[in-house]
């Protein structure tokens, strides 16, 4: 499960509608703190961005030193990921108060030093959040390549078999956030199911009248409360009432009752399965615990998805005033570096071209000991023609298999949440990346094949898994080679999608 390397970089992956606020700070964070989660920072890290399409490279040496050290620090302390665990709960609700207690106040008032100040304690808190968390995706391979062959000495004649073992050996479901808000919807579902005069407003009535049978609307107020930021990623909307509304009518046309009761059945038996293989593989203590350690990082990851939705959610307002005084639109705010910031607020500068160009190619490079550097034009372009451009004549496209599986299907493109109404029972999902907003989409799937995507514990990964299809990342190219209506077969085991 090797990732793609060209010369002296590895590419990492891939996403789509994303800016490099705050994704270059993650990039600042693994090369100035990551030592103090795991001894050593990371030496040289690249972002290209074009347009709201990010991709990811790191130095291969450095990045395969750390994630071995990892490896090598879990065999002592298989503990590291829990501890992690409640780090991140402190640490981002720290982050989350901040951005609400700061977007709660009157930031027309604000100087604009104090816009600015604003934005470097969230850089900060920022920071500290996302680099614990950042240790997963360059160690997960490596801890996943070593559970593997843990299994296979004891099933060397089945790779399938081994595949299998290790995908339910690692999985966390009840921490998955699609699980636990589809648990939460489900739920909700059967009570107002239960109940007639709910149901029939639900159903028939317009939002207006919803708001006017209280009991109802506050309950589906509840949910929105606990839920509201599953959909939010990086710079999608939140969740609302009329999106509840909408699921909420999906799941009554069908019966939730029976929905919950496969769901509760399919994580009991995910639980079964999971006590069943440590006992046939007759695991010992210190390969149980890497086990967990796993699974404890998949819970990890889960957390900081949560924390930094809501916290770019109710920071959003603080962007947008920032947009005002610097007469910049929201979307080019999230292509600051946090000097231009500085340049645009304090000194008056107009950098509206500048960061114009920055969005429609840019190189950021981070590496340790160094400031950020930002680089647009012919560098940009060089760097990117040599590593990003696809060969139209392709098709095969080898990647990392995260969900074991084979399975044929037609392809179809989907890029952004609103566009899964197009997938249709058996597809092939092909996108650069898939969120839990893909959820409606994925349950229809056949298979999920993803240019970008990290690891065993990325997004793509735990929704096939959860879904019980195979899925292949980090192909690069298919999405530009691939064309709605090609068939295709996935290959969840040898991580190679064919095109039929």
């Amino acid at each position: 499960m090797t990732k793609q390397q060209s010369g002296k970089w590895i590419l990492l992956s891939q996403r789509q509608r994303i800016s490099p606020f705050p994704n270059y700070m993650s990039l600042e964070g693994m090369t100035e703190m990551l030592h103090e989660y795991v001894d050593m920072n990371l030496k040289d890290t690249m972002m290209i961005y074009k347009d709201r399409l990010g991709i990811y490279f790191h130095d291969a040496k450095s990045f395969e030193e750390i994630g071995r050290h990892i490896v090598e620090l879990l065999h002592k302390d298989p503990g590291m990921y829990a501890r992690f665990v409640d780090l991140q709960n402190k640490n981002g609700t720290i982050l989350v108060e901040f951005c609400k207690r700061i977007s709660s106040k009157d930031l027309r008032s604000f100087s604009n030093e104090e816009l600015y100040n604003a934005w470097l304690e969230y850089e900060g808190l920022y920071k500290i959040v996302y680099t614990s968390y950042g240790t997963i995706w360059i160690m997960e391979d490596y801890l996943n390549e070593e559970l593997y062959k843990i299994i296979e000495k004891r099933i060397s004649d089945n790779p399938s078999q081994a595949s299998e073992m290790l995908n339910i050996l690692t999985k966390q479901p009840s921490a998955m956030v699609s699980t636990v808000h589809r648990k939460a919807l489900l739920e909700l579902a059967i009570q107002i199911a239960n109940n007639h005069r709910w149901k029939k407003t639900l159903l028939d009535a317009t939002l207006k009248d919803l708001q006017s049978d209280a009991s109802l609307y506050a309950l589906m107020q509840q949910h929105l409360e606990a839920y509201y930021w599953v959909t939010r990623d990086y710079e999608d909307p939140v969740l609302d009432i009329p999106s509840i509304v909408k699921l909420l009518k999906e799941l009554l046309g069908q019966d939730p009752r029976e929905e919950h009761k496969m769901l509760l059945n399919d994580l009991q038996e995910i639980e079964d399965k999971q006590t069943e293989y440590t006992s046939t593989l007759a695991l010992n203590k210190e390969e149980a615990g890497l086990f967990q350690a796993m699974r404890d990082a998949a819970h990890l990851k889960e957390l900081r998805k949560r924390y930094v939705a809501e916290s770019l959610y109710h920071f959003d307002p603080v962007l947008k005033e920032i947009g005002k005084r610097a007469h910049l639109a929201l979307k080019q705010v999230r292509f600051l570096k946090t000097d231009q910031l500085r340049r645009a607020l304090l000194d008056g500068e107009n950098l509206s071209d500048e960061v114009n160009e920055q969005m429609t190619l840019s190189l950021w490079r981070a590496r340790e000991g160094k400031e950020t550097e930002l680089t647009t034009g012919e560098e940009a372009e060089k760097f990117y023609k040599e590593f990003c451009v696809a060969d139209p004549r392709m098709t095969e496209f080898t990647g990392m298999p995260v969900s074991p599986g084979k399975a044929q299907g037609p392809v179809k493109i989907v890029m952004n949440p609103d566009e899964c109404h197009k997938v249709e029972k058996g597809d092939v999902i092909v996108s650069v990346q898939v969120v839990p907003s893909f959820s409606t989409a994925i349950i229809k799937a056949s298979a999920i094949v993803c240019d970008g995507g990290h690891g065993i514990t990325s997004h793509p990964a735990t929704l096939a898994r959860e879904a019980g299809i195979p899925c292949v990342i980090q192909t690069r190219f298919a999405r530009d080679v691939l064309k709605d209506g090609d068939m295709v077969e996935v290959d969840g085991y040898a991580g190679l999608v064919r095109k039929l």
